[in-house]
């Protein structure tokens, strides 16, 4: 969905209407809050990744088992 002469990029001509809305944002940049975005999203995915490796470990018997025994309990 290009506009006639657009090369895409947030300084060309073409623009989703998401980065359209966020340009209103008082003090922030485009650049900032792109920045922002993908920081917490990249925040959001490591915790998605712990979460699940978490997950595979508590649901292995014996490798839940030797990490409750590493940790004492």
């Amino acid at each position: 969905m290009k506009q006639k002469g657009s090369n895409g990029n947030i300084n060309g001509t073409y623009r989703p209407k998401l980065l359209q809305e966020t340009k209103g944002i008082p003090g922030e940049s485009m650049h900032v809050i792109i920045s922002k975005a993908l920081e917490n999203y990249r925040q959001l995915q490591f915790g998605n990744e712990v979460n699940e490796a978490y997950s595979k470990l508590k649901n292995d018997k014996r490798a839940w088992k030797e990490e409750l025994e590493e940790r004492n309990f």
